[in-house]
């Protein structure tokens, strides 16, 4: 997480970085800038330093000082870019907000409630479904017809597919990070 100074640092090269935003243009712009300052203030300072690079920031894209929408559209990027390396780089800090570092150790409540509800759905999938006889007893035929389970698997995805569409995609989890700079 970036300190006031280094969020700071950023406003002032991008306002640097579009010479049309003048003293009196800068002064009218200061609760948008205020909102800018708590808008950067969570990412770390590599996607600061992301978002300021001469040659591969935001000034590269945008003609105009950039909108809340465009600066957080760009930090996410940078941050899901640089996430693995920032965290592992970071074990301390991680241990600090998370309470734990290393993969041997307890799931959050969180991550653990996460894991219970994708366990329990596909249990309810298995038993809404019942595409196959139980293998341990042969010979029974499937309580569903073919025109039912094609339907009901369908269904299982057409909800699975709404609700993508309205869930974030999950960020890794420090324990698949670590495999990942590890194997």
């Amino acid at each position: 997480m970036a300190n006031k100074v280094q969020v700071q640092k950023t406003i002032a090269v991008l306002i640097a970085a579009y010479p049309n935003t003048d003293a009196k243009t800068q002064e009218a712009m200061g609760p948008f800038l205020q909102m800018v300052e708590r808008l950067l203030a969570p990412y770390p300072t590599e996607v600061l330093d992301a978002l300021i690079n001469v040659r591969t920031g935001i000034m590269t894209t945008t003609n105009f000082f950039p909108s809340i929408a465009e600066l957080k559209k760009f930090c996410e990027r940078e941050w899901d870019r640089l996430s693995p390396r920032v965290v592992v780089d970071r074990a301390e800090e991680v241990k600090q907000l998370y309470g734990r570092v290393g993969a041997n150790e307890a799931e959050t409540i969180a991550e653990a409630e996460k894991r219970k509800k994708v366990i329990d759905g596909f249990a309810k999938l298995i038993s809404d479904l019942k595409c196959s006889p139980d293998p341990f007893r042969k010979n029974e035929p499937s309580p569903m017809s073919k025109v039912e389970e094609k339907a009901a698997a369908e269904a299982w995805l057409a909800d699975m597919a709404a609700r993508a569409a309205v869930e974030p995609p999950p960020r890794l989890s420090e324990r698949a990070l670590k495999a990942y700079w590890q194997g």
